[in-house]
């Protein structure tokens, strides 16, 4: 209207001739050209074609916001989908990564145990040899032992027989039997040196073997620890 009321707060300005009027109305301002000269009253506003374009930017403000829900909905199911298959290959992957470990630690276990046996059997090995040395050796004493006594007795004998025959014969046959006997009893300490000999010589060879089994059982040891370092 022309007047206040309903649209218009206020009574319209005066304008210039020229100049265009505005009116509010519910937040915009209609404009009308006055005529020159004169005050002119503000012409007729068609307010349904004002409510109508509000409406139509409602409606495509409503359809705007719609459509962002819309892409942001798919923004984040895009999202939630790479992030559970990235979870889901991580999870393979661990899964995966977890059973060639045990596996590892499965193969690590029996070739330990591998290596405890092969240790195992050396020492046995080495303890049958050393046992082997003492019996053969123990054997040598008692066969040097058995040698010493079985002299002793024809030693024994010998000077029995002497003793008998100086009883019966003269000084010739007494003189005679006193070479003999010295030539027995040189023979006796020759073949005692010599027994000795002979049982240092088996002492020392036994030493000898010793310390070549220790040598190789230490070779051995040193190898498979390189191996196993190596394979670690």
């Amino acid at each position: 209207t022309a007047t206040g009321g309903g649209l218009g707060e206020s009574s319209p300005p005066t304008a210039r001739a020229s100049a265009p009027v505005q009116y509010p109305l519910g937040g915009y301002y209609v404009k009308t050209q006055g005529m020159s000269g004169s005050s002119e009253s503000p012409s007729r506003v068609n307010t349904s074609d004002v409510f109508a374009r509000i409406k139509e930017e409602k409606v495509a403000l409503v359809k705007a916001m719609e459509e962002a829900k819309r892409q942001q909905d798919h923004v984040r199911q895009d999202l939630v989908s790479d992030v559970m298959s990235e979870n889901t290959r991580l999870r393979v992957d661990a899964s995966s990564r977890f059973h060639e470990l045990q596996q590892a630690l499965q193969w690590e276990r029996e070739r330990s145990n591998i290596v405890a046996a092969e240790r195992d059997g050396m020492r046995e090995d080495f303890q049958a040899s050393i046992e082997t040395l003492k019996r053969e050796h123990m054997m040598e004493k008692e066969k040097m032992l058995a040698d010493l006594s079985l002299e002793r007795d024809r030693r024994t004998d010998a000077e029995n027989k002497r003793d008998q025959v100086l009883a019966s014969s003269g000084d010739a046959m007494a003189r005679e039997d006193a070479d003999a006997e010295r030539q027995l009893r040189i023979l006796v300490e020759t073949e005692r040196d010599r027994l000795k000999e002979e049982t240092r010589n088996l002492e020392a060879e036994r030493v000898r073997l010793e310390a070549d089994i220790e040598h190789l059982f230490s070779e051995k040891q040193l190898r498979i620890a390189a191996e196993t370092e190596r394979d670690r």
